[in-house]
């Protein structure tokens, strides 16, 4: 019975999916993917407590006058389900929120990591290390999601005080519109070059903002750290020196 109610569970949000006809639309894919794993988890629960009563009653069990006289045994199991009420409450809210789903690159207090599994109970992370971090969904109280329907590249950069700023700076988008060319579909906007963001001690912070794809921000990132180095090398800019401070 439960594999045949996950069976029609599935069944719905693909005549769900085909009927809204949102397939070119990822965050919507994304979240009707987190919603039906929290549906077949809450029917996987159901049928546990189901299949569990139906046990005792099959035993003899009177479950009418056990639940009626079990009030110190029902308190306790109150104190030790708080914290389950509280997890499934936060995954209500992650989820009418849209706080993040699976799929989501996202930043906890304590991870970071991409979300690969969600029930209303707890949230599984894929760390960069490979590790799989299970959540209490009460303890994401506080989260950054990096993927939620585009990304941002915040580039910076530091070169030195001879350096001329309007040619790095032109520079900078020049290697970022090539690279959108190199890569297409990567960056969602053309490059924002704000100018120069600080004076420093070191020399001085150059910055650009860079719209991205979900996820893709870091690929960016990457690929362009890369480009204005061989760039700047070859154009004779140089990066700036962080300056060491001598004590006497």
């Amino acid at each position: 019975c439960q594999q045949i109610t996950l069976f029609w569970i599935h069944r719905y949000f693909r005549v769900l999916a085909d009927y809204h006809q949102d397939g070119g639309n990822a965050r919507a894919v994304q979240r009707r993917n987190t919603i039906e794993q929290a549906a077949g988890f809450c029917a996987r629960l159901a049928w546990v407590l189901l299949a569990t009563c139906a046990y005792f009653y099959l035993l003899g069990v009177d479950l009418q006058a056990f639940f009626a006289g079990a009030g110190l045994v029902g308190v306790a199991i109150g104190v030790m389900g708080r914290d389950v009420l509280l997890d499934f409450f936060s995954g209500v809210h992650i989820i009418t929120e849209d706080q993040f789903g699976v799929g989501d690159w996202i930043e906890s207090n304590t991870d970071e990591g991409e979300v690969v599994r969600f029930n209303l109970r707890s949230t599984q992370i894929r760390k960069s290390d490979g590790s799989l971090a299970t959540l209490p969904n009460a303890d994401l109280r506080r989260v950054k999601n990096h993927s939620n329907e585009w990304s941002q590249v915040d580039f910076q950069i530091t070169v030195t005080y001879a350096t001329n700023t309007d040619e790095a700076l032109s520079l900078l988008v020049e290697e970022a519109l090539l690279l959108d060319g190199e890569m297409p579909g990567l960056m969602t906007a053309p490059p924002s070059p704000l100018g120069v963001q600080a004076l420093s001690l070191d020399g001085v912070v150059l910055r650009m903002l860079l719209r991205t794809a979900p996820l893709s921000q870091w690929t960016v990132m990457r690929a362009l750290n890369a480009r204005v180095k061989r760039r700047f090398d070859a154009e004779g800019i140089e990066f700036a020196a962080p300056r060491r401070m001598i004590q006497r």
